[in-house]
């Protein structure tokens, strides 16, 4: 897995309702075998950053996917790091850069979802009037799109400028 680049390799899962796992595609069509960070019972791979780092989640609990109790990761070179919003009962690690900054959502411990960015410290941010805010992106320049949940229960998408 580790020497892929966002020219020569996707991430992806495969799996049913109740198990999913991680893998690599490159681009002539060639699929690695899936893979999960070590004791998890299920993962998820959200993108390959051009360094080949791998992001996504995943969650110990057997018999069901990353929707409830999840734990961002970063597969780099073959060893694993958690990503974990502080003292989130949830964290869906859903996008990465080139430089390595990490954007997703967690969920705190009384139940509302944040999005959040990792560049070596998190930070947490929501769409002002927002009941829900996730970070699905975010580009070389930090410039970070996502949706969020406005207090009539539509969703939106939104862009935050660094």
């Amino acid at each position: 897995m580790s020497g892929a680049t966002c020219s020569d390799a996707a991430c992806g899962v495969t799996g049913n309702t109740n198990v999913t796992h991680s893998f690599l595609v490159s681009k002539q069509g060639v699929f690695s075998a899936t893979f999960d960070p070590p004791g998890a019972a299920s993962s998820t791979s959200s993108v390959v950053i051009p360094s080949g780092a791998v992001v996504g989640a995943y969650t110990h609990l057997s018999g069901t996917t990353c929707s409830t109790q999840c734990q961002g990761y970063l597969l780099f070179h073959g060893s694993y790091a958690t990503i974990n919003y502080p003292g989130a009962a949830f964290t869906f690690a859903g996008g990465a850069n080139a430089p390595g900054d990490v954007v997703g959502v967690y969920t705190d411990a009384s139940g509302v979802s944040h999005g959040f960015l990792f560049n070596g410290a998190y930070t947490s941010f929501d769409y002002p009037g927002a009941s829900f805010t996730e970070a699905t992106g975010i580009n070389p320049g930090g410039v970070i799109v996502g949706l969020y949940v406005n207090s009539a229960g539509v969703v939106n998408g939104f862009v935050r400028t660094p």
